[in-house]
């Protein structure tokens, strides 16, 4: 490898600087990507290296120091090797150090990813209802109340700074009905309890409207409790009441005489049905076009009822009471537009629904954080609400949801989700030929129990839960030697429905029983006159699948397939380089393709040799007590079994009933041996039903 092939920069005044000659050799550039085998969750990128620093230039409070008030936290890294960019970060930490006579100095570099920004960030996500009031809507509210003030509050903050609050009086007990998603606790209104604001000062523009959250119980309330009254300017005073059953009644008094002008009912059926309430006035001519609305938080439909007065003057509004008696309110917005009632409705669902991938791109967009999307939204799984969490927390959970990997992109300040179903079946990435030593050493398989979960209860935010158990086989729940024993882990996940409870479950189950040695650690030597294309292996990326072909010697008789959770890197201007692929089984991951020759067989569970065969048979008798009977379609073949660890390539299938007749050849696996009766047959490369 040539020795310029390792180049590393830092971002100073708007260009990037060459820094490659002041990396201290022997030490090499270390690159940590992705999570390590076993880890639960994203692990930041980090890259580490030693600099010469002499010349002063890498202290960053060296007044004389070549990059004085240009070098410091967050300045852009980048890493390129071999045309590749293998990492692209920030720098979080300068560490000078140097001998007793200051003839050597030297700099630790660290450089992190957005992912460690992200976790150092532990103030939660404003509610997806206040979120899109301030953030998310054209029509900003001139008043906005969220009433997602604490338990002792004793007024309702605005949103805005010097604003009046929302005041209260009488039975009004803050923070206590968790009925929204989309909100933080808001309050409830007793029998004798009230709110009332001042409307400030605003542009008059011919419309109106009045927006709250309502959540009225399933019992329903007293006739005629008044939700809100609108004083104005002009020539009426307007007032919202609920009605018995669940719907709302308009009414507008003069306010020269009090007389009635309008008294109009319609039914909503609002008991037990949390939703958003909007009153909206339009200025017709000399009429006022008056309209009143409902938008349901569950299932965002909506309904109006309309009508219009006519030689009215609307004015302005002066200020509002609300006396909800029984009910819990929040979110209250004055708009000097009239907007569609439903410009938030997936704010108000708190994106209950939405698929994991469009959260992960939605919320990263809208907070500004570079993202990328592997794979296609439309396969991810779908979420429940969005709750008020941190932005890494509320990214991770799409990622549990759909089961992909959530990690920093290695050539870009941005963070990338990949999706399951992208990692499903997939073609190698890159093939390593052990026996070509491609392969560094150490490569040891581990055999032990602490990736086994064989009962798994999978549970619901605020719905229901699963539990599924392996009973039978070797990774069982049963007592050894019949099974592993009991190996139990119970997870949270925020998925849309119950229903997707079992799939989850069941997916970790799968995982958590594969019935294979794990490599968790598969290094290559990147200086090794062996490896094909450098380039090629710092090409594998997170979620990638690697196969390594020609193990017999280490007594493993089939290629081993891994699935790339992380890596390390070392690289070195003028030394060894190497990677470190940190890898979990491939295998649970191959999923059904139709007529597919490699993914397009489905296993039998109980086959089994009819009789020993010996070393030289050259046909089997398979019997199959239960199950659909094996293929004798000529078009199905040929196809590869495993018995006893030896694979044999199946050439013809006769029977119609079982057993039937294999006629195979043997030793496909470099494995030949004698094999007793009743040894399970299984399809050699078996598929599965994804999550």
């Amino acid at each position: 490898m040539a020795a310029t092939a390792l180049k590393v920069e830092l971002f100073l005044a708007g260009a990037w600087v060459d820094i490659t000659s002041y990396v201290r050799q022997p030490s090499a550039v270390t690159i940590t990507h992705g999570r390590g085998a076993e880890a639960t969750g994203p692990q930041p990128s980090v890259c580490r290296f030693l600099v010469d620093d002499n010349s002063g230039h890498f202290s960053p409070r060296n007044p004389l120091g070549q990059w004085y008030g240009q070098l410091g936290q967050n300045t852009p890294v980048r890493v390129t090797e071999a045309a590749t960019v293998a990492f692209r970060g920030e720098l979080t930490s300068l560490e000078p150090a140097w001998d007793l006579d200051h003839s050597s100095r030297t700099v630790q570099v660290e450089a992190g990813s957005v992912l460690r920004r992200l976790a150092a960030r532990d103030t939660p996500e404003v509610s997806s209802m206040r979120r899109g009031y301030l953030f998310e809507t054209s029509n900003v509210p001139i008043e906005y109340w969220p009433c997602e003030d604490g338990s002792d509050s004793v007024a309702f903050t605005s949103a805005y700074p010097n604003r009046k609050p929302l005041q209260r009086f009488g039975d009004v007990k803050p923070a206590q009905s968790q009925v929204f998603p989309a909100s933080q606790p808001l309050p409830e209104i007793g029998t004798t309890g009230a709110l009332y604001a001042a409307v400030g000062s605003y542009v008059f523009t011919g419309q109106f409207q009045l927006r709250f959250l309502l959540s009225v119980p399933a019992i329903g309330a007293a006739d005629d409790t008044l939700l809100a009254t609108l004083v104005t300017s002009g020539t009426l005073q307007w007032a919202l009441y609920y009605k018995t059953g669940g719907g709302l009644r308009i009414t507008a008094l003069r306010n020269s005489d009090g007389v009635s002008v309008l008294d109009s009912t319609a039914g909503f059926a609002l008991n037990g049905r949390p939703c958003m309430v909007s009153l909206e006035f339009t200025v017709s001519g000399t009429s006022i076009n008056w309209k009143v609305g409902t938008l349901d938080a569950v299932t965002g439909a909506g309904g109006f009822t309309n009508g219009t007065l006519a030689t009215q003057v609307m004015g302005y509004m002066l200020n509002l009471t609300m006396v909800p008696g029984t009910m819990a309110v929040g979110h209250v917005t004055m708009q000097t537009a009239v907007t569609s009632l439903f410009d938030l409705v997936d704010q108000l669902k708190a994106y209950a629904g939405e698929r994991a991938g469009t959260r992960f791109t939605r919320l990263c967009t809208s907070r500004g954080v570079g993202s990328s999307l592997v794979g296609s939204a439309a396969t991810t799984a779908f979420m429940g609400p969005q709750l008020p969490k941190t932005l890494l927390e509320l990214l991770t959970e799409c990622a549990t949801a759909d089961g992909g990997e959530l990690y920093d992109a290695r050539d870009a300040s941005a963070i990338v989700y990949r999706t399951a179903a992208s990692m499903e079946s997939q073609t190698a990435k890159l093939t390593l030929s052990y026996s070509g030593h491609e392969v560094a050493a150490p490569l040891q398989p581990v055999d032990d129990d602490r990736a086994i979960i064989n009962d798994v209860t999978a549970k619901r935010q605020g719905g229901g839960d699963f539990r599924v158990t392996l009973d039978s086989g070797p990774m069982s729940t049963a007592a050894p030697p019949d099974g592993v024993g009991r190996y139990d882990k119970s997870i949270t996940v925020n998925v849309a429905t119950d229903e997707q409870l079992q799939h989850a479950a069941g997916w970790l189950l799968h995982v958590g029983t594969v019935d294979e040695s794990r490599y968790p650690s598969v290094p290559v030597n990147l200086s090794s006159p062996d490896v094909a294309s450098v380039a090629a292996v710092l090409a594998v990326s997170i979620g990638d699948r690697v196969v390594i072909t020609g193990m017999q010697a280490a007594l493993v008789f089939d290629d081993l397939s891994q699935l790339v959770r992380g890596y390390t890197l070392q690289l070195a201007t003028a030394y060894r380089h190497s990677a470190v692929f940190n890898a979990v089984p491939e295998s649970p991951w191959h999923v059904p393709i139709l007529d597919d020759a490699d993914y397009g067989r489905l296993d039998s569970d109980t086959s089994s040799l009819n009789a020993s065969i010996t070393s030289s048979a050259g046909t089997l008798a398979v019997k199959t007590p239960t199950g659909p009977l094996w293929t004798t379609a000529s078009g199905d073949r040929p196809f590869d079994i495993l018995v006893g660890g030896e694979r044999m390539r199946v050439t013809n299938v006769t029977g119609a009933a079982s057993p039937q007749t294999f006629t195979v050849t043997r030793a496909i696996n470099g494995v030949v041996k004698a094999h007793a009766a009743n040894e399970a047959v299984h399809v050699f490369n078996p598929v599965y039903i994804g999550l």
